[in-house]
């Protein structure tokens, strides 16, 4: 090994575990080249944190005027290996104070003034309740489908292997997918994913902290994904939709109580807690670029 090479090798290191930007990056610019096969003109959105902070996407693929598609990357928090199967964890609902009402400057005591007045925990703030509702509404309003993305890359030592086609090794799973529980119990999951090396498509997915299996037809190989998508977008004409609205307090709430509602039944969940949650929720701020939704009292 080079002297340059080595030193490379000692700022990142080499077994190092890989981050979510890296991740991110190299994952959405196979996207967008595969995309732009159809739409010339496709672009990325990358929020901020604190944009991500107010409705839970890291980036959105958008053409003039309408959004494509829509994600929230993660990088697996631990790899390990059981009878010939590598298994990847990930950990989604990290509890965020800025997950909040902007407004309330990330103030600790304020985020649990605010919880505690609807009876629930503080760990209400967290990503995963964001991105759902969010997910809920975007649905709803836009019949737009957002994604976990889920890289089955652990180092960068993986990803220099894997380049390019890191999309036949990434996994999808649309949000709105995962049961309603793990939203209304306010907390952090672990989710693993297993990928037998003998057959690398027989993948499953399992709630690790629940556990629980997740619907096969539910998980998606991006590559595989990303083309169903096009062969999609070139037989609609989707460019016709309108993307901009506004949604009064009144009108967002009717939608999370439908869809909640709908869930809580199928789910046996407490139709109480659904409404507790849901009126902590109108108590925040969400947004999104091209998308306002003022639902602050």
């Amino acid at each position: 090994m080079s002297e340059r090479l080595s030193y490379r090798w000692q700022i990142i290191g080499a077994r190092d575990r890989i981050s979510e930007r890296s991740l991110e990056f190299n994952t959405v610019y196979e996207i967008l080249e595969s995309i732009r096969g159809v739409y010339g003109n496709t672009y990325v959105v990358g929020y901020t944190t604190r944009q991500e902070a107010h409705h839970g996407l890291d980036i959105s693929i958008d053409v003039p005027g309408y959004m494509l598609m829509a994600y929230q990357f993660k990088a697996p928090i631990k790899k390990f290996s059981e009878d010939s199967v590598d298994v990847y964890r990930f950990r989604i609902g990290d509890t965020c104070a800025r997950c909040t009402n902007p407004r309330l400057k990330e103030n600790t005591y304020q985020v649990r003034n605010m919880l505690n007045k609807y009876g629930l925990p503080r760990s209400c703030a967290n990503q995963h309740v964001i991105l759902y509702t969010m997910a809920t509404i975007i649905k709803h309003e836009m019949n737009i489908d957002v994604y976990y993305v889920f890289p089955l890359i652990y180092s960068y030592h993986e990803l220099e292997s894997h380049v390019p086609g890191i999309l036949d090794c990434t996994i999808f799973i649309n949000v709105l997918d995962f049961p309603l529980s793990m939203v209304i119990d306010c907390s952090s999951h672990k989710v693993e994913i297993r990928l037998p090396r003998a057959s690398p498509h027989n993948i499953s997915v399992v709630f690790y902290s629940k556990p629980k299996e997740f619907p096969k037809d539910k998980v998606f190989i991006a590559s595989k994904f990303i083309k169903k998508k096009i062969e999609e977008f070139k037989t609609k004409d989707i460019l016709t939709k309108e993307r901009k609205f506004h949604l009064s307090p009144g009108e967002v709430e009717e939608i999370l109580l439908s869809d909640f509602y709908k869930k809580a039944e199928k789910e046996d969940i407490s139709l109480s807690k659904i409404k507790k949650l849901i009126d902590a929720l109108m108590s925040m701020k969400f947004s999104y670029h091209g998308l306002l939704i003022n639902i602050g009292k």
